[in-house]
């Protein structure tokens, strides 16, 4: 194997290993906040506070654009779809199923 193969093995084995930490952690972070806030305000918290850091991040790398009403409509219809149906649910099932059978399944 060459030098540059094994570069792109560890790489991918790195990029691996952060996914599933990521992604795992975060289903045992929801668990952990759970004792404190109810779950369809947990969700609606989490979904704000992403966006309201992604925003600012897309402004500082170039995107300039504000978003239009119909940007808008479209976004408040996919983040009732997002919060309620998908994440909200996702977030009620998890104060009954532990947080690693949650995190595969979904």
């Amino acid at each position: 194997m060459s030098a540059a193969s094994d570069h792109i093995k560890t790489k991918t084995l790195l990029c691996l290993f952060l996914v599933c930490a990521s992604w795992g952690s975060c289903y045992l972070f929801i668990e952990l906040a759970l004792r404190s806030f109810p779950p369809f305000l947990l969700t609606g918290l989490r979904l704000c506070a992403a966006g309201l850091l992604l925003f600012p991040l897309l402004r500082l790398f170039g995107h300039r654009e504000l978003p239009t009403l119909a940007d808008v409509k479209r976004a408040a219809l996919n983040a009732f779809f997002m919060s309620v149906l998908s994440a909200g649910l996702m977030t009620v099932g998890q104060q009954y199923v532990p947080s690693g059978t949650v995190a595969i399944v979904m």
